[in-house]
């Protein structure tokens, strides 16, 4: 059985980060501009990801339990509720940006 140490989001995190990287260098050589940005929304949207479900959910969690949010600590909320909300938003907000790419570069799923 592997074992994995308490960091494995960290982890998990840093393998998709190089892995969309990866994609981002072998596609890059046919639609530079298509692909730059939409690597670079994909690379955003994983930091703030990042950023809210591991920083505020574990790392700053003492210092934002200091502040309450709807009678709950406000750490507590981004480890339970936040992150999972941030993440919808984030979703939405990816399909919204990657619709207007594809309409700025005329892809459409007819041509694909």
């Amino acid at each position: 059985m592997l074992l994995l140490p308490s960091c494995y989001p960290l982890q998990v995190i840093i393998l998709k980060v190089l892995l969309v990287y990866n994609i981002y260098i072998i596609l890059m050589n046919k639609d530079q501009g298509y692909w730059k940005e939409n690597i670079s929304l994909i690379i955003k949207c994983l930091v703030i990801w990042f950023v809210v479900s591991y920083g505020f959910g574990i790392i700053l969690v003492d210092s934002l339990n200091t502040i309450r949010l709807g009678g709950y600590k406000l750490g507590f909320w981004f480890s339970q509720q936040g992150s999972i909300y941030i993440f919808v938003t984030l979703i939405f907000y990816y399909a919204i940006k990657m619709n207007e790419i594809d309409q700025k570069y005329g892809t459409t799923k007819d041509q694909q």
